[in-house]
C-alpha cells in the first residue's frame, strides 16, 4: 500500500510539473499597454486625431508594412495577422504627427483554418457585428502614442510605447483585451501585438 501511495504521489507531482512547465504566458519583458475608461458618443470625436493644412496623410504601403498577435494559453500560444488591413501616417515638416488603422476581423489567418473560423465566432472577435478593429491616435509624445481604440464595439483610449522609424513606426506590447469583452475565457488576458507600418 505505501509504494501504491507512493507511485500515485509521484504521478500526480509530474504530471502538475508537466502541466505548469507547458503553459504558455506572455514574456515579462514587453511592456503592457495602459487602458483608459470607455470612450462614447461625442466624446470620441472631440478625442479623435487632428489635422491641419500643414499636416499631410499618407497611406501605409502593404508591401512594407507588417501587423501579428500572439494568443497565449495553457500549454499553447498562436500567432496570427489580418490579411486585410489599411492606415495612414500623417506628417508634419518631415515628423510623424499621428495615425490611423483599421484591420478587418473576418481576415484573421492564423494558418489553422479550424481556429481562424472560432476567432471569426461571436465568442472572440464576432466578425459579423464588429467588422472592423479601428485605431485613430490622438497624441505622441516622448515614444508614446495615445489613440481612441475600437475594439469589439467598445471604445477605449490606450497608450503604448512605439520606436519612430524614418518612413514610419513599429511597436511591441501587451494589451489586455478583458476591458473590451469578449466572451472567450480560455486564453491569457494579454494578447501580444507586434506591428510596423511604413509609408
Amino acid at each position: 500500500m505505501k509504494r501504491t501511495t507512493t507511485f500515485v504521489f509521484l504521478l500526480v507531482l509530474t504530471i502538475s510539473i508537466f502541466l505548469l512547465s507547458s503553459c504558455s504566458t506572455p514574456p515579462e519583458d514587453v511592456a503592457n499597454a495602459a487602458i483608459g475608461n470607455e470612450v462614447t458618443g461625442s466624446d470620441t470625436q472631440q478625442r479623435g486625431d487632428s489635422f491641419d493644412e500643414t499636416q499631410t496623410s499618407y497611406p501605409l504601403d502593404p508591401e512594407k508594412s507588417n501587423f501579428t498577435f500572439t494568443g497565449y494559453g495553457p500549454g499553447k500560444e498562436h500567432d496570427g495577422t489580418f490579411l486585410s488591413f489599411s492606415g495612414t501616417l500623417t506628417m508634419e515638416n518631415g515628423v510623424i504627427v499621428g495615425a490611423s488603422g483599421s484591420a478587418q476581423t473576418d481576415s484573421v489567418s492564423t494558418g489553422i483554418g479550424p481556429l481562424d473560423n472560432h476567432l471569426k465566432g461571436d465568442d472572440f472577435f464576432d466578425a459579423e457585428n464588429y467588422p472592423a478593429i479601428t485605431f485613430v491616435s490622438t497624441a505622441i509624445v516622448d515614444g508614446t502614442f495615445t489613440g481612441l481604440l475600437d475594439f469589439h464595439g467598445i471604445t477605449r483610449e490606450i497608450s503604448f510605447p512605439v520606436t519612430v522609424l524614418e518612413d514610419g513606426i513599429s511597436a511591441d506590447f501587451l494589451l489586455d483585451i478583458t476591458p473590451f469583452n469578449l466572451k472567450y475565457a480560455a486564453i491569457d488576458d494579454n494578447v501580444r501585438i507586434r506591428f510596423t507600418v511604413r509609408i
